[in-house]
């Protein structure tokens, strides 16, 4: 599968808009503390111009001694509401395990197939599985998706419940 982000290079990654007026991309290194643009005129060029903006950061700041910024720290913190947040709650004492490892679990599952995902002290109930896709098929982001993937997700988990539900009723 390819990337699904265009600009990504050495670890870091450039988001663009395009200037209809100019005819002009404009692009900037994200997640770094520090303002790094570049522009071109092609896609081609945006790509090319994006790669030569990451080495001439990295060489900066080897340069003056910095160290780079990181891209990434492996944590964020997340407003989900309260609903939400009890419901995420109730399932790592359902499951003995924590409110960090149950939403780790559960981002697993977004971004990879179930059958994907590495093992897990545990397994997220039925019921809390429906309430993320219920609760990801009410939101959608401007890129025309939605935000958990809902449409794949929600066929994705309803086929393993259904396949659960005709084991268990078999067994």
């Amino acid at each position: 599968m390819k990337d699904k982000c265009p600009l990504s290079y050495r670890g870091y990654f450039g988001s663009y808009e395009v200037c209809f007026e100019d005819n002009v991309l404009h692009g900037k290194i994200e997640f770094i503390n520090d303002l790094v643009t570049f522009e071109a005129e092609s896609p081609e060029d945006l790509k090319r111009e994006f790669e030569a903006a990451v080495d001439d950061y990295l060489e900066t700041c080897e340069m003056v001694g910095k160290d780079p910024d990181k891209t990434m720290t492996g944590n964020f913190n997340v407003r989900i509401g309260e609903e939400l947040h009890r419901k995420i709650a109730i399932e790592a004492i359902r499951r003995k395990s924590s409110i960090n490892n149950t939403i780790i679990y559960a981002l697993q599952c977004y971004f990879t197939s179930q059958e994907q995902v590495a093992p897990v002290r545990f397994e997220l109930s039925k019921a809390f599985l429906k309430s993320l896709t219920t609760t990801a098929h009410s939101i959608s982001v401007s890129d025309n998706t939605s935000a958990f993937g809902a449409v794949y997700r929600r066929s994705k988990v309803a086929g393993a419940l259904k396949r659960h539900e005709e084991a268990s009723i078999t067994h």
